[in-house]
């Protein structure tokens, strides 16, 4: 069943657009959010005129903007991240510069250490402890550079043993309690070797400082330098072109009073080591 369409004149047009503008737009503005609520009491819209409006009324209701809390834009905390103190306050106006990235060797954890060189003969462990003490507190000097920062003690050495007798040189096995001072001897052990002799101390010796391997990693060490070994080429002189050195986790290449480092986390072969510097020819 459908309505007669009533007669078209100005009155019926103008209170239907005013009636229908009050029933379709009503905003309210609470806690900063446009809520629009359409009122629409009559689904049946009466006549063309009516019709034209509530369309035109939808058009512009799509054009007015809604504003959401979700679209806010915070601003940025500039709230100091830290609080600099020190030397900290005067290097933070540098210009940063972007170091290129090194790869670290990941050294295994270093427990016991050999030490060789010019060693006095091995009386007992005190009187060796009493030699092998002042050395490292003056040379290394871990009262600065250690993150214990103190002086080696005799108390800080679980045990010191003379094992020359397995190795071709004079050689002492040492052992600290403190996991920290031995990673410290290890990583600072050229200041002992490069130790130069003056006329005031003209008995101090030269020590030399390798770590002491567990049984599988001197299996594998032996089997490369066997590799390096089998390269060799013997001159007429008899004598091979370059010459190797175990050293802990590298072993010394000696290549005409030239001197390379084969680590023991190194991705080539023997083989390809030498042939990367030259000492070798295809």
């Amino acid at each position: 069943m459908t309505l007669p369409n009533p007669p078209r004149n100005k009155s019926i047009k103008g209170k239907c657009s005013t009636h229908l503008q009050h029933q379709i737009l009503n905003f309210q503005i609470k806690n900063g959010q446009a809520l629009k609520k359409i009122q629409t009491t009559n689904k049946i819209i009466p006549n063309q005129c009516t019709r034209k409006i509530f369309l035109l009324s939808q058009i512009h209701l799509r054009k007015i903007p809604f504003f959401n809390n979700s679209n806010r834009v915070s601003k940025p905390n500039n709230a100091p991240t830290g609080i600099k103190s020190g030397w900290a306050i005067a290097s933070s106006s540098l210009p940063v510069h972007i170091k290129p990235f090194v790869k670290k060797t990941n050294i295994p954890q270093v427990l016991h250490l050999e030490i060789s060189g010019d060693l006095p003969n091995f009386e007992s462990s005190n009187k060796s402890i009493q030699f092998l003490l002042p050395i490292l507190n003056s040379r290394l000097c871990p009262v600065l550079f250690n993150k214990c920062q103190r002086d080696l003690t005799q108390e800080d050495i679980y045990s010191l043993v003379d094992i020359s007798a397995h190795r071709k040189v004079k050689t002492w096995l040492l052992r600290l309690k403190n996991t920290q001072f031995s990673e410290f001897i290890f990583e600072n052990r050229r200041k002992l070797s490069s130790f130069q002799h003056s006329s005031d101390s003209p008995s101090s010796p030269k020590l030399y400082v390798n770590p002491n391997l567990s049984p599988e990693d001197k299996f594998h060490q032996i089997k490369i330098l066997q590799a390096f070994q089998k390269l060799k080429v013997i001159g007429e002189d008899k004598k091979s072109n370059f010459s190797v050195f175990p050293q802990g986790f590298v072993i010394k290449i000696v290549f005409e009073s030239k001197k390379f480092f084969y680590p023991f986390d190194s991705k080539k072969s023997p083989k390809e080591f030498l042939l990367s510097k030259g000492i070798l020819k295809e």
